[in-house]
């Protein structure tokens, strides 16, 4: 009976992360089977094994990254699966599973309930349930909205069937996926035949945001609607992110300004909405009005730092996060000053975070240079003849882990090992400190709960 009651906290504690990551794996392999249908293709031919199982897991991991034209590829029906799968990815398979339950009013059992905090942090577990009511709520309202707002133009342009794309993006660039269904001429990718509307590049941008901020965030800032009341975790997503985009913003317009194959030959006017957007769309989203591949060496590097903070906790965007960002400068900051804590808007913050907010960047850094190192390996021929760069596979592999879904072009190209790469890398990515927690994940040993005498260790 001992034996049976020690393992029983083990269990429940990994179980919840265990379902997460089948969760996923189920969602893809679906997806993988709908996707490689003779329906779904506009061949009516089965699609290639490989290049279904990478589209479903890059829509379930809300990456963008694709190895065939979703456009021109994919059927009515086929986009339609592509669009139910970024959705689930997009709110998350146990906050999707979670609105499943809730929708026929069944109770959310204690595992759900663990799976869920796993997800979205530290939330108390009475908040749960009325989160998700919120989530469901706050992502059908604003979705609607992202496609009444780009249904016009996207009538004018495509006619009836616009409806249905505006519908498509407005989902995509909410959960910060970055597929399109627009790009019906090759030479214009995305949002790049729209670079002149304003209402287009406005509309995916504060989805984009709206999306990387995380539902807590907007949660917070409905019910409280004054600054001061606010929590500090929303203040600093809201900091952050006001000062990412505008940093970001300020930077691509310079950068861009004359150049002929970007920025350029627009008016002022256009050349700031179009920095605006750039400086949003890097964060997770993975849209593009310009050719990324023409962007100068300036902004292809401020391209690569905003997809690696990447967006906000508890939302639908990848990367580091905004919030462990802040953390790591604080700390940074306070280390300098030779301070012993740190201290934001009257709260210290707790070591817990700091070595959280240190573990998971020098993870993500750790992951970039496996990925791209395993890259370098399997494309040495296309690198030998030129094909590819160090940069291009950098920007690759960076691009798959923080699910933001820019590309140089190279994806459909890779070789099979190296499709396999840029999926895991997705998966990793999407999972984030989940796959992480499943990989270290143990209990609490008594010897870890004592204080020890501090070493005297020189730094620096």
């Amino acid at each position: 009976m001992k034996t049976i009651d020690n393992t029983t906290p083990y269990k429940k504690r990994l179980s919840p992360i265990i379902a997460i990551v089948l969760g996923y794996l189920g969602a893809i392999i679906i997806g993988t089977l709908l996707i490689a249908l003779p329906v779904s293709n506009a061949s009516g031919h089965w699609l290639n094994f490989l290049d279904a199982f990478f589209t479903a897991t890059s829509a379930v991991c809300i990456t963008g990254l694709t190895v065939v034209n979703t456009t021109l590829s994919f059927t009515i029906f086929g986009q339609v699966v592509l669009l139910i799968l970024i959705q689930i990815g997009g709110l998350g398979i146990m906050g999707f599973s979670a609105a499943i339950f809730l929708a026929i009013r069944k109770k959310l059992t204690l595992s759900n309930k663990l799976a869920i905090q796993q997800t979205v942090g530290d939330m108390p577990s009475y908040k749960i349930a009325s989160y998700l009511r919120y989530m469901i709520v706050a992502t059908i309202i604003l979705e609607a909205l992202g496609t009444c707002a780009l249904t016009p133009a996207f009538i004018k342009a495509f006619g009836a069937i616009g409806i249905f794309k505006a519908l498509f993006i407005s989902v995509s660039a909410f959960c910060n996926a970055g597929f399109d269904v627009l790009s019906y001429q090759s030479e214009l990718g995305s949002l790049m035949g729209f670079a002149n509307n304003v209402s287009v590049l406005l509309s995916v941008s504060f989805l984009i945001i709206l999306g990387g901020i995380g539902f807590w965030v907007i949660m917070d800032i409905t019910s409280k609607r004054k600054i001061n009341r606010l929590m500090t975790h929303t203040k600093i997503v809201i900091i952050s992110t006001i000062a990412l985009i505008s940093l970001g913003s300020i930077g691509y317009l310079i950068a861009e300004w004359n150049n002929s194959h970007t920025l350029g030959n627009m008016n002022i006017g256009q050349k700031i909405l179009n920095s605006f957007f750039m400086a949003a769309t890097p964060r997770s989203a993975g849209f593009y009005n310009v050719n990324i591949k023409h962007l100068t060496p300036f902004s292809k590097f401020l391209t690569m730092l905003l997809m690696f903070v990447g967006a906000s906790p508890a939302s639908t965007g990848g990367g580091i996060k905004t919030t462990t960002a802040v953390i790591l400068l604080l700390a940074i900051i306070s280390g300098l000053k030779n301070k012993e804590r740190i201290v934001l808007n009257k709260h210290a913050i707790s070591a817990r975070i700091i070595l959280k907010a240190v573990a998971i960047a020098s993870i993500f850094c750790f992951l970039v240079i496996l990925a791209t190192l395993a890259l370098l390996v399997t494309e040495r021929a296309s690198l030998n003849q030129g094909a590819f760069s160090l940069e291009s596979l950098l920007f690759e592999a960076l691009s798959a882990l923080t699910t933001v879904g820019f590309s140089f072009g190279v994806t459909p190209y890779l070789s099979a090992i190296g499709k396999i790469i840029i999926m895991l890398a997705m998966f990793f990515g999407r999972g984030g400190p989940l796959t992480i927690g499943l990989l270290f994940l143990k209990n609490i040993k008594k010897e870890d709960q004592l204080r020890y005498p501090e070493a005297m260790i020189m730094i620096g």
